[in-house]
């Protein structure tokens, strides 16, 4: 017997809705929306303060490759491979830092 899933089949916007409504239930119970928004909360954090200290590292560091956390600089590196795994080697994972490319001279874009 070959086993159908439920969106092999056409459903209706009532059942949709109430799909929908039990998925979201779910998740709110289970915590994870909370845990997602932190994320993307400390997330802005480290991107603000990317933007903020962009200016400095890229003077004291030019042509490097930068990780920011939370806490500030992470680490640096010639290449982003090489920030990569300084970032494994110390237990952190992309998802945890902003890596960016440390450009004195940023290509000028004309729109």
């Amino acid at each position: 017997m070959v086993e159908k899933h439920i969106w092999e089949e056409p459903m209706s916007p009532d059942k949709e809705d109430e799909l929908l409504k039990k998925h979201v239930a779910q998740i709110e119970k289970s915590g994870m929306m909370r845990v997602r928004q932190e994320q993307v909360r400390e997330l802005g954090e480290i991107h603000d303060r990317l933007i903020r200290e962009r200016p400095t590292l890229k003077e004291k560091y030019p042509r490097k490759w930068v990780a920011v956390g939370k806490a500030g600089v992470v680490t640096l590196g010639d290449s982003q491979e090489e920030v990569l795994v300084e970032l494994k080697r110390l237990g952190l994972r992309s998802s945890d830092v902003m890596i960016d490319f440390l450009d004195p001279d940023p290509p000028i874009h004309v729109l």
